[in-house]
């Protein structure tokens, strides 16, 4: 039995913008996140303490006061999120959330810039922002990054059967 470093099975990705690009994107095959200065996070042990010092090595003019919410993102990003995991990106550029499913392990993919911290996922449904649950949009309306879906986890499953477009194997057109 795996230690869960949170108790749900749900995870909501949102993006901000860092040096003009998106931090976390959409990927027909899973979701990247763009820090690129971090390195293959597989490398380091499932404690907080080596991302405690990952982190500000790697973005030593970053504010210190978004260090623990960066340790908290990548270190459920690589070490939290386990296959079958529901998870949610909202898009607020495109004005929509994908739905689908963490289906591998972290993996680090180099060469795929700027996505080189990538979760595979099996999206399997589409649906515009205003289709969302109100109390599902406040509880992510100002955060960006990865968290748990917490106390929305069933709204949110919910929508995975009501979603204006249900595909197969990946998403089409992310």
């Amino acid at each position: 039995m795996s230690r869960r470093p949170y108790s749900g099975a749900g995870w909501i990705f949102r993006a901000g913008l860092t040096r003009g690009f998106r931090e976390i994107d959409i990927q027909p095959d899973g979701v990247a996140f763009g820090f690129i200065d971090l390195g293959d996070l597989s490398a380091l042990p499932a404690h907080r303490s080596a991302f405690r010092r990952v982190i500000p090595a790697a973005y030593p003019g970053m504010p210190s006061s978004r260090y623990p919410a960066l340790i908290s993102h990548f270190y459920w990003f690589s070490h939290g999120i386990e296959a079958g995991d529901l998870v949610a990106l909202v898009d607020d550029f495109r004005g929509d959330v994908y739905l689908g499913r963490a289906s591998g392990p972290y993996e680090y993919r180099p060469a795929r810039a700027p996505g080189f911290n990538f979760r595979p996922v099996l999206w399997t449904s589409m649906l515009p922002l205003t289709q969302v649950p109100a109390k599902c949009r406040e509880h992510w309306r100002a955060r960006t990054g990865l968290f748990p879906m917490g106390r929305i986890l069933g709204a949110i499953s919910s929508l995975e059967g009501d979603a204006l477009i249900q595909a197969g194997p990946g998403l089409a057109g992310p």
